[in-house]
Parts: C-alpha cells; structure tokens; sequence
C-alpha cells in the first residue's frame, strides 16, 4: 500500500473521529430535550394530576384484640405478664366488581411541550356476600370486639377527584370522606357501612377523577371486568393483564378485561396490605398509558447511532470514487461532507419538535441531501456523479427510517443494510491491485481544484 494511500486512511479515521464528537455533542442535546420534556410532564402533574391507580373497592373491618407479652419488671426483677389491646383489620373483597368508563383527553402545554390529561367519568358496581363476611369474622377466633365497618377505595392522588362521590349501599347513599384508612396507602376515600343480614350487600357509585399520562386499576374483586372507551388514538395497554379485547383506530380505542381472583391471585398480597405492606398489593395492576404514539427524542437517539456508519460509507465511497476515476478529494471536502451528514440529527430533532416527526425527517433528510447533491456536483466536476451520490444518500436516509420505525426487526434490517453495504463495496473493488498503489505516480490521480 502505498505512503499515499496510508496517510489518506489515517486522515480519514481521524476525521471520523472528530466527527464522532460531533455526533456525540448532538446526542446530549437529545438527552437533554428529552429531559426537559420529563420535567415539563412532571410540572403538569404536580398542577393538574399524575398517574392515578385505583384499587378497591373492598370492606374494612377494624377489631380489637388482646395480646398478652412478656416484659421485663425491674423492680421485682422478673419477667410478668402485660396485656394490651391491639387494633387490627380485615379486608373483605367484592364478590363480583364492574367498572366501566369514558376516558377523555386533551392536551396540556409547557413552553413546546405537550402531555396528555384526561378527565375520566367511572361507574363501580358489584356485591359483597353476606356469608363470605360471616366466614371471614369467624376466622378470627381471638377477636375482643368489633368496630364500625367501612368501605374503602385506594387512589393515587385524590386531588384529581372532580366531584364529591356518593355511594349506593343497598338503595341508600352515603357521602364518601377523605382517607382510605389503610394503612400503607393512605390517599383515597371511605364511606361507613351499615351490614345487616341480607343475602347480598350491592353498591354502586361514580367517579369523577382527572389524572395524566397512565390509568390503571387493581383486580381487587373475586371477579372484575373493566371497560374503557377513549379518543385517546395511541394507547399503550401495560400491567400484568392485557386486555381480552381491544379495538383502536382513527377515533379512539375501547378495551376489556376479565380477570377472576384465580388469575390475580390477589388475597396473599391484601393480607399483606392489611399488616400495613401494601406495595405488593399496588403492584398487582393493569391499565392503558395515554402517550404520544411517537417519542421523537427515543427515535432521534436510535437514529443517531447509525450516523457513524453513515459517515464511514460515505468516506469509504468517496475513497473509492478517487481510486476508480483518478480523481483525488481533499480532507477539507470530507470534513464539509461529514459536517453536513451529521446536522441531519440536528435538524431532525429541531423539526420533530414542531413538526410530526416523519415531516420531519423528510425535510432534514432533504435538505441534507440537497445541499451534498449541489456541493457534490462542483468537488467532483460532475453532476452525474452529484446525483448518483445524492441518491446513494437517500436511499440509505429511507432504509435508516424504515429501520428505526421498525423496532421489533431494528437488528435484522440494520445488519441486513450493513451486509448489503459490504457486498456492494467489494463487488466494486473486487478488481484493484492495492500493492500496485506504491506512490502517488502510480495511483495517478488528478487533484481537484
């Protein structure tokens, strides 16, 4: 390989690499719009509401047991009895629970920033056994006395709760208070009971509740359906239990789930949440995320990564162009090149964020194109080879969208386009003698101007 030759490999990799912090510098950028976009979230949920989960609503039973321990007397010096009565609860879960909602949305703004906020309307329905509720007093066997029941309802953040909710108990309503009363999870609402001996105890009631960003509800009945209806045309649906159907399209989505305590598996956990551990129970959860349906930061960083690759195709191209046609580009030209290949990610994530993102994309990936195209023409003195470079950029600017819109098959189309890239490069210098390239004379190559 000639001295020529080496020095120009050199050069380039040098450039690559002071490119590379140019695309690094651009990524940070990335990570800090994406920041400022989680902070912008976080500033609307502390005014308007955050995330809201709901889990209830099941029956609290407080009653006082006595409980005798061994302690220590220092004035007899001697181990003696002391007894004291304790308060405890049992927790008692629906037989059958029915929550059915409309969800709608809207969109609230910080600075260039939007999040989506809903202003839920759910109905609760379902029945308590009276038998279950006998069957579960008698399984506390060392109970001294028993206080007023109530029914409970666990919420995230009861500042969303629009109106005041009454509950049907029975034909008769009765105003919810502040408070679940659980200890543990503190935020949400209760309502005293009155049990007599009916057969059944139903109960209905209606929730107002505004949140942001994620919905979701734990399966606290021995049965529960949930049925959702929303404009929200970008649902995520999360949790430990999908949906048994679901539609979305152009005017929004509807979802339903079925899930019995079989499934959910939800006794251990609220008995663990009755000794005041209730992250296991809250855990238990399942929902939709109201989110924009692109997250133009998440794309922009997984299209940078394939910019040095874009960067190295393009010089390894050109070196071949100077091998081939005899004609020598200076590492000035590279650098201009380089520098223009790599603000694309600059003007797509400036773009993404005031346009959608695949306007985006199409108007940075032109722009780029177009600008190299034009420059390309005079550094090579031909514009049919300004053109063919210009339409290599374009085709390897689609592949790269069609790449990072398709995150399942992301690896297999990316070392796809790479193999493809490779086999192109050595089928075009299948037939050089590197060894014959000892010097500048024998590599004969014009300088530009």
């Amino acid at each position: 390989m000639s001295n020529l030759l080496f020095k120009k490999i050199i050069t380039l990799s040098g450039l690559i690499i002071l490119l590379m912090v140019a695309l690094s510098m651009t990524s940070g950028v990335i990570s800090e719009r994406n920041r400022y976009q989680a902070e912008a979230s976080a500033n609307i949920a502390s005014s308007w509401t955050g995330s809201q989960q709901i889990t209830g609503p099941f029956i609290v039973m407080p009653y006082l047991v006595k409980v005798e321990s061994e302690i220590w007397d220092a004035q007899k010096l001697e181990k003696i009895l002391k007894s004291e009565m304790q308060r405890r609860v049992l927790y008692v879960l629906p037989n059958t629970l029915d929550i059915a909602g409309d969800v709608p949305t809207e969109l609230r703004y910080r600075g260039i920033y939007k999040v989506p906020v809903y202003s839920s309307k759910l109905k609760f329905s379902g029945e308590f056994e009276y038998s279950a509720l006998e069957e579960h007093k008698k399984s506390i066997k060392n109970a001294d006395s028993w206080e007023a029941p109530y029914l409970t309802v666990i919420i995230n953040d009861i500042r969303g709760i629009a109106a005041n909710p009454k509950l049907l108990w029975q034909e008769q309503q009765i105003a919810f208070k502040a408070a679940s009363l659980v200890r543990g999870a503190p935020q949400g609402i209760h309502a005293p009971l009155a049990l007599d001996e009916a057969q059944t105890y139903r109960f209905a009631f209606d929730l107002d509740l505004r949140g942001s960003e994620n919905l979701s509800f734990t399966p606290i009945g021995l049965n529960t359906t949930v049925a959702l209806t929303s404009d929200w045309q970008h649902p995520s649906f999360k949790g430990m239990y999908l949906p048994a159907s679901s539609t979305v399209d152009e005017h929004g989505f509807s979802a339903n789930w079925q899930l019995s305590s079989f499934s959910s598996n939800i006794d251990l956990p609220l008995q663990t949440c009755a000794n005041g551990q209730c992250g296991e129970l809250l855990n238990q959860k399942f929902g939709v995320s109201l989110m924009e349906g692109i997250n133009i930061y998440h794309l922009s960083e997984r299209s940078i990564k394939y910019g040095i690759l874009f960067i190295s195709l393009t010089f390894i191209a050109f070196l071949v162009y100077e091998i081939t046609k005899k004609q020598a580009i200076h590492p000035v030209q590279y650098l201009l090149v380089g520098l223009a290949l790599a603000i694309f990610y600059l003007l797509l994530i400036s773009l993404s964020e005031h346009i959608a993102f695949a306007q985006a994309y199409m108007s940075a990936a032109c722009a780029c194109t177009g600008l190299l195209g034009y420059y390309l023409s005079a550094v090579l003195k031909s514009i049919r080879a300004g053109v063919l470079f210009t339409v290599m950029l374009g085709l390897l600017y689609a592949m790269l969208y069609v790449i990072i819109n398709s995150e399942d098959s992301a690896l297999l189309m990316g070392s796809g386009v790479l193999f493809l890239m490779l086999a192109i490069l050595m089928g075009v210098t299948r037939h050089i003698d590197w060894y014959k390239l000892k010097n500048s004379e024998d590599w004969n190559i014009d300088t530009v101007s």
